[in-house]
């Protein structure tokens, strides 16, 4: 690029960039650069251009500052044709531009707008139109409509663009720089000294007041015959106008409040009612029966002839013929709404609830014992022709009635303007208007009011104040009274849908700020976000946002905020915009999110565990069944062992010694001619052996049949020692003998080691052996204890334990047997006996 200071560049029709600077003028499109030197060397540089073809253009060239300037006609990258503009422009600015096929040329100092048009070549010629406000220029600029010039005193003229007739003219106390024309046909302009400025098309009629009437804070409305309008202020005035004249009419001040709640014309008589007094037409106090002026809160008509007045204290009549003012029998409540329903029904509320009195029955009711929610205070009341009585509540909304039965009720919730409504009015047929203090929501429905459309009027769409105290539906105008003077509606007004655009502002993910993207892909720890995002609006139509995740329901945000914590996966993540007529935006902000899965959640992880899970179950069970068959051959060898042990013990328990002793004893017994008791010794020999046999072939018996074996045993040795030896066994009366099991033939050793080496060495004594059974803490404790000479513990000798005993030992060990041998003494410390004390485990 040569010269590359002060650069001015255009877009190209159909893509690429026309830039242009001291040196000439260039085209880049398509990666490629192009010097326009045929147009720079005669005509200087091009300032704008349009596409007339596929492959060629229009220009417009020009030398800055220079009265030569001419339109050119370029064939490809050729010039083709060229007419010179010297003849009448004089002196042309470089920011000329083209918009809709035009070329404009402003000449900013004799005020002159020059706008070249309607093109044709072969020969080249075009239509040329001028424009002229007659002073300076500061500025130009286009709409949608209309093509506008700034003056340099600040006035904006306004053109059409087809025609190029004046459309109106704009100032005030500012510094315009430019004007934009929006979708909604409002004009903004941005000021030098002032900020944006906002001209809204008017759809809303406010009525002018002088400028000396400054209480403009209207309370009531009525109309008379020849369409002038009555409305009542706070201050004891009744205005009268139709838009032209105006004129003030002060009511007499009963008391200092003086507001004029209520007007009526009926019968070419304007009745006015407020707290200071009933008057008509202005001045004359309505007082007829009475002593003094009867404060009055609101009035309806009931027929041609008579008003219902709603008072401080319940409802009275007014008879406009006679003048006559009766009370009515109704409950003593104050009035705070009234309206009438077919059939001579008067619904009057008040500060607890919602009454309906039967004008021709003369019979009060209280409808808030059969609805809670008409028990608050009622502040408003319309009767519509379809049998409907509407019914506003201080902060509940509106109820609607049929038959005295509730069938529906509006709320913020369902997008009425507010849940505290001040006043009701019915349009045409099927609609119903609510006034508040934040603006006016109008119902639209058909049949039954479930089936409803509802649009929102405020200040933005050109009430003169949100405050609206009581409107008035005449002639398909709804006339309402503001607090900021009076307004008059089309009733037919239909704002369309606000298609409010979202746009993020901003994105904060775990606590940091970051870059505004479409699409993030984040770690599965990042997963703390926080939006902010922005309705774009400027009229003011803006009421809330709405998100929903994935497509799922769409969820009211009461905020410009939105914080997530989010699983790791996909998201799509939409925002739309909600207008004040609940229309949602359809061009929602859409963001998505890619959070990536942590290991130990992937597929891939869990397989990995669930191939090591069972690897290690597989090495696991085989370890266990390794186990379970050291276990069964170890138990196979101990058993092995135990019935070596357990045969080697047998053959030990009854040993020759024994059984030669035994036969000689009963040989004896014989011999000494006792064959009685030599038979009954010799049937225990039997049963002794018998019991041996038999036990050879088991590995536990029971304590009962250990008893018995132990019984025969001792009862032969006794034979064979005579009065030497004498012995007892004992059980515990607690225990059932025949129901606990122990190694069969444990005892027999014990004893008879009692017998052979502590009661046979006895000279001067008898020997004594003791058996004994008993439990303790889950355990059996049996004792063999004789009073023999001891064995001596410490000094034991273990080489000379017998084999017998050291069987019986081991197989106790087999059983988890615990063996204790005691050594008992006497007074002089001399051994005198054993116990031993074996802890079986039952």
């Amino acid at each position: 690029m040569n010269g590359t200071g002060t650069i001015y560049l255009k877009a190209l029709p159909g893509g690429g960039v026309l830039y242009w600077n001291r040196n000439g003028s260039y085209f880049f499109k398509e990666g490629k650069l192009t010097q326009l030197n045929y147009l720079t060397k005669k005509y200087g540089v091009v300032l704008v251009i349009q596409k007339y073809n596929e492959t060629d253009f229009i220009a417009f060239a020009a030398r800055p500052y220079n009265t030569n300037a001419s339109i050119a006609y370029i064939k490809g990258t050729a010039l083709s044709d060229s007419l010179s503009l010297k003849a009448w422009i004089k002196d042309i600015n470089t920011n000329t531009t083209i918009d809709n096929g035009k070329f404009y040329l402003t000449n900013f100092t004799d005020g002159k707008y020059y706008v070249f048009s309607s093109f044709k070549i072969n020969p080249l010629h075009y239509k040329i139109d001028s424009v002229s406000i007659g002073e300076p220029i500061f500025w130009r600029g286009f709409t949608t409509s209309y093509f506008n010039i700034i003056s340099r005193k600040g006035k904006i003229y306004v053109f059409d663009k087809q025609t190029l007739a004046p459309q109106f003219e704009i100032s005030g106390n500012y510094a315009p720089t430019y004007l934009y024309n929006d979708s909604k046909h409002n004009m903004w302009i941005s000021t030098v000294d002032k900020g944006l400025l906002l001209y809204k098309k008017k759809y809303i009629e406010t009525f002018a007041t002088p400028d000396n009437f400054t209480n403009t804070h209207f309370l009531s409305l009525a109309r008379k015959r020849n369409g002038a309008l009555l409305a009542g202020n706070f201050y004891g005035q009744v205005v009268e106008t139709d838009g032209k004249y105006f004129i003030v009419h002060s009511l007499p001040q009963g008391n200092s409040n003086s507001w004029q709640r209520k007007i009526i014309v009926l019968q070419n008589k304007i009745f006015t009612f407020s707290e200071s007094g009933t008057y008509i037409d202005f001045s004359n106090p309505a007082m007829k029966f009475f002593t003094k002026n009867v404060y009055s809160k609101t009035a309806a008509v009931l027929s041609d002839s008579v008003i219902i007045e709603g008072r401080l204290g319940g409802l009275g009549t007014l008879n406009i013929i006679t003048g006559e003012r009766n009370l009515l029998p109704t409950f003593n409540k104050r009035t705070t709404s009234l309206a009438i329903a077919s059939g001579n029904m008067i619904y009057h509320g008040s500060t607890d609830g919602l009454y309906k009195f039967d004008y021709d029955k003369k019979k009060d009711d209280s409808l808030s014992k059969k609805y809670p929610l008409l028990g608050e205070r009622i502040t408003a009341i319309c009767s519509s022709p379809d049998n409907y009585v509407w019914v506003a509540t201080a902060s509940n909304g509106v109820l609607v009635l049929h038959n005295d039965s509730v069938v529906k009720i509006f709320s913020a919730n369902e997008g009425i303007i507010s849940n505290s409504i001040k006043c009701i009015s019915g349009g045409r047929p099927g609609e119903i208007w609510l006034g508040s203090n934040n603006g006016i929501s109008i119902l639209r429905y058909n049949k039954a009011p479930s089936d409803f459309t509802y649009q929102n009027l405020t200040l933005n769409d050109g009430l003169s104040s949100n405050i609206i105290n009581e409107m008035l539906y005449s002639n398909d105008t709804m006339y309402c009274a503001t607090g900021n003077g009076i307004c008059a509606i089309p009733a037919n007004i239909s704002l369309g849908k606000f298609d409010i655009p979202v746009r993020l502002t901003g994105i904060i993910i775990n606590n940091s700020d970051t870059a505004i993207s479409e699409h993030y892909r984040l770690n599965y720890n990042q997963n703390n976000i926080e939006l902010h995002f922005a309705g774009i609006e400027l009229g003011g139509h803006f009421n809330y946002f709405q998100y929903r995740i994935n497509n799922g329901n769409w969820l009211t945000l009461d905020a410009n905020t939105l914080n997530l914590q989010l699983n790791s996966g996909e998201y799509a993540i939409a925002i739309r915009a909600i207008d004040v007529n609940g229309n949602a935006g359809t061009k929602p902000l859409v963001i998505s999110f890619s959070i990536t899965t942590p290991f130990w959640k992937t597929i891939w992880f869990w397989l990995l565990i669930t191939l090591l899970s069972g690897g290690l179950i597989i090495w696991l069970l085989r370890k266990r069944e390794m186990a379970k068959r050291e276990t069964a051959m170890q138990e196979m060898l101990n058993q092995k062992k135990l019935t070596e042990l357990e045969l080697q013990a047998l053959k030990s328990q009854i040993n020759p010694h024994f059984i030669f002793n035994c036969l000689n004893s009963i040989k004896l017994l014989s011999h000494q001619q006792k064959h009685g008791e030599a038979e009954k010794y010799l049937d225990r020999f039997a049963s002794l052996l018998r019991s041996a046999m038999e036990q050879s072939s088991l590995q536990k018996i029971s304590l009962q049949e250990e008893i018995h074996f132990l019984e025969n045993y001792l009862s032969l040795e006794k034979l064979r020692f005579l009065d030497k030896l004498s012995y007892t066994i004992e059980i515990d009366k607690s225990m059932q003998p025949a129901q606990l099991l122990i190694p069969s033939m444990l005892l027999q050793p014990y004893i008879e080691n009692a017998v052979k080496h502590g009661i046979a060495p006895l000279k001067h004594r008898q020997g004594l052996v003791q058996v004994r059974f008993y439990k303790k803490d889950d355990m059996l404790i049996a004792e063999v204890q004789d009073n023999g000479n001891g064995i001596d513990v410490h000094n034991r000798n273990t080489d000379r334990v017998g084999i017998g005993m050291e069987n019986t030992e081991r197989r106790s060990r087999l059983y988890n047997i615990a063996t204790k041998v005691v050594d008992l003494r006497s007074v002089h410390e001399k051994l005198n006996g054993t116990l031993i004390q074996l802890t079986i485990p039952l």
